[in-house]
């Protein structure tokens, strides 16, 4: 009985290192610099990883399992100045403490030129709705708005071949009216 026991004991002693935290963390508290209120959804991010964390609603923070060494803290929110903090050392089993104190800045933005067009998609017409402007009716090679429309796709028109003209001329839209009598189709 004396030799199992001793045995587990010199197992379980042998085995314990490997079983043993490898890892340290970093934990803290930001605090507004000029009223020392805590901020809440600062970000805090171990550059060079994709460790971090963001602040609770007392402003503190806590980043877990990482591997020794020597990181550099990139600290920042929206409203306040970006805070770099080089040098934080993390050791193995223990907690490196870090609080800062983060400096107000003036969000600084540039002037944006919008420029309006026409909509491409209007949400009150139920079908294809297709414009056309006076400079473009210019522009195409015709002499009538009939040729115009002509030109235009789901427009058709009953000029005659090699582009004779009927007694009656008009074109249909998507086949429902008539441009120049307003008659539904046959």
């Amino acid at each position: 009985m004396r030799k199992i026991l001793t045995l587990t004991l010199t197992v379980g002693l042998l085995l314990s290192p490997l079983f043993a935290a490898t890892t340290g963390k970093i934990a803290g508290i930001i605090t507004d610099e000029q009223t020392g209120e805590p901020l809440s959804g600062v970000n805090v991010v171990i550059e060079g990883t994709t460790m971090g964390a963001a602040t609770d609603l007392e402003g503190r923070f806590v980043i877990l399992n990482i591997p020794p060494g020597t990181y550099t803290l990139r600290i920042s929110m929206i409203g306040y100045a970006n805070y770099i903090l080089s040098g934080v050392r993390v050791e193995i089993d223990l907690t490196t403490n870090v609080d800062v104190r983060l400096k107000r800045e003036v969000l600084k933005g540039e002037a944006v030129e919008v420029v309006a067009e026409r909509k491409v998609i209007r949400k009150d017409v139920a079908g294809s709705q297709q414009s056309i402007t006076s400079d473009e009716i210019a522009a195409l090679p015709v002499s009538s708005v009939q040729g115009a429309l002509a030109l235009r796709a789901g427009i058709t028109s009953n000029l005659g071949s090699g582009g004779q003209v009927p007694v009656k001329h008009s074109c249909w839209l998507m086949g429902l009216c008539s441009v120049t009598s307003g008659i539904m189709p046959p």
